[in-house]
């Protein structure tokens, strides 16, 4: 789609609420850089490296490893300086606001819901948002797409933030036609407002949770996973690596405790709701 990143930068804007603080990387925020101010910030961040902390991660033995940190990082400069990090009270719209958005040479609407609730941040809170993602998909994929042959593919993805507070989101993403565009972001809405009072079914559920399963046990294998909690469990605490927790989350996960998340997840939720449609 022609335009998808001012489509894309849009929708943080508003999702952000405007903060005057939260500056989308654009020609106008590129044109106000400061070539000589940058190099001063680089020289104040990289000439200490007293309060840096390093994360390295792989199959490496430690004695091969040691002799490297020694030499390379244990060489960089430092000083006692010592900087703190300040919450600068940057926070997501709060509430519910709809946008219908025109853009020229966009051939077809382009529909962005945004859900998020500052809640517990918890292996149990992040299986569940898993599960929401997963049933979502497949079902606004057999309704949008099969049954009303509406859009080729409904995009439904979920994630944290976990700083300065813990942020769940959950967000849907699809094109379609103009004329269909309201009715569709409706029948979406309308299965978010099912999941609240009905739980799913017990095969929905499970196949979820055996798709979450899997591709826990795929990520890690890898550096990136482990590279990714590691730093988490450093800032927060929080440790979701725990495989036996994980797994003890899955194995008791039922209908019923997935909807009272899905409950406390949607209700009183903050929901930006974006139809981007072609100019006139």
């Amino acid at each position: 789609m022609q335009g998808r990143n001012v489509l894309q930068d849009t929708v943080k804007r508003l999702q952000n609420g405007c903060h005057p603080r939260a500056l989308l990387k654009n020609a106008a925020y590129l044109g106000k850089v400061d070539l000589d101010k940058v190099g001063q910030v680089y020289l104040e961040r990289f000439s200490n490296a007293g309060d840096f902390t390093f994360f390295i991660t792989g199959n490496l033995p430690v004695a091969e490893l040691k002799p490297l940190v020694e030499k390379y990082l244990g060489a960089l400069p430092s000083t006692s300086d010592r900087e703190k990090w300040i919450d600068r009270g940057i926070r997501p719209f709060c509430g519910k606001q709809e946008r219908v958005i025109e853009f020229m040479g966009l051939p077809t609407s382009f529909v962005v819901l945004s859900a998020s609730k500052e809640m517990e941040d918890n292996i149990r809170h992040a299986v569940c948002l898993q599960a929401l993602k997963s049933i979502l998909q497949t079902r606004c994929m057999n309704v949008i797409r099969e049954k009303e042959g509406g859009t080729y593919a409904v995009n439904v993805n979920e994630s944290v933030v976990h700083e300065p507070v813990a942020r769940y989101y959950l967000t849907v993403e699809f094109q379609c036609d103009p004329l269909n565009a309201a009715r569709l972001k409706g029948i979406v809405l309308g299965e978010l407002e099912r999941l609240c009072q009905q739980a799913p079914t017990r095969d929905e559920l499970m196949m979820a949770l055996n798709s979450i399963r899997k591709k826990e046990g795929e990520a890690r294998e890898t550096n990136v996973y482990w590279q990714e909690k590691l730093v988490l469990y450093y800032k927060t605490g929080l440790n979701q690596a725990d495989a036996r927790e994980f797994e003890e989350v899955v194995d008791k996960l039922t209908p019923a405790g997935f909807l009272s998340f899905m409950q406390s997840f949607w209700n009183e939720s903050d929901l930006t709701d974006i139809v981007f449609k072609p100019a006139n």
